[in-house]
């Protein structure tokens, strides 16, 4: 994460550092891209840019947490008008094409953090600890349906938690290579993919 002295920053310069890296990750990955070009165009020194961050990495993840947080304050956008449980994961699911649609670049964003080399994402890595805050949340969204009865509570809730977090990813890139497609009927994919999760998750009627 960014040294404190980035936060300090006025926002419409955090804002502009953060745009042209996005920029620069999206276009060529975290492999691929430059830090020196990202510095270049960001109109900084070496030594202001490693003022704010650590290195390449702590910019990537920075960058990361920035646009998926951007993108779900996106999908709450009018749920509490969407229904119930299930339909507003639904809800959720449009929002999340209509954003991405409107900001290609947060696709490619996702395509590369789901293809990241293998030393970002091991264990105790900076995605994986990236991923932790969001693998919260869907604990505590598995926990909200359990109280509702919408989730099923046969199994242990890390076990529920596993399987519904690595769907996501897998639905997660499957949606995100298909997005002209699925753009065009949303509302049909909104209710196959979660039909997806639906079908794992829901109580069977026999939970003890």
């Amino acid at each position: 994460m960014p040294r404190p002295r980035f936060a300090k920053l006025e926002p419409d310069k955090q804002a502009g550092i953060l745009s042209v890296a996005a920029s620069e990750f999206a276009e060529n990955g975290f492999e691929g891209a430059s830090y020196n070009r990202i510095i270049e165009q960001a109109g900084l020194s070496k030594g202001a840019m490693y003022y704010y961050f650590d290195d390449k990495t702590d910019l990537y993840v920075t960058v990361l947490k920035d646009a998926i947080d951007r993108m779900m304050a996106a999908t709450l956008e009018g749920i509490e008008d969407a229904g119930g449980y299930w339909a507003q994961f639904e809800h959720m699911f449009k929002q999340s094409v209509a954003f991405t649609l409107e900001h290609p670049e947060f696709g490619a964003l996702v395509r590369g953090l789901l293809d990241a080399p293998a030393r970002l994402r091991a264990a105790g890595g900076p995605i994986e600890k990236l991923y932790a805050s969001y693998r919260q949340q869907t604990v505590e969204l598995i926990q909200a349906g359990q109280a509702q009865g919408e989730v099923r509570t046969d199994l242990p809730l890390e076990l529920i938690v596993g399987v519904m977090f690595g769907m996501g990813e897998a639905v997660d890139r499957w949606w995100i290579e298909n997005l002209e497609t699925i753009g065009d009927d949303t509302d049909r994919w909104a209710r196959e993919l979660i039909g997806l999760f639906r079908r794992v998750a829901e109580p069977r009627g026999d939970e003890s």
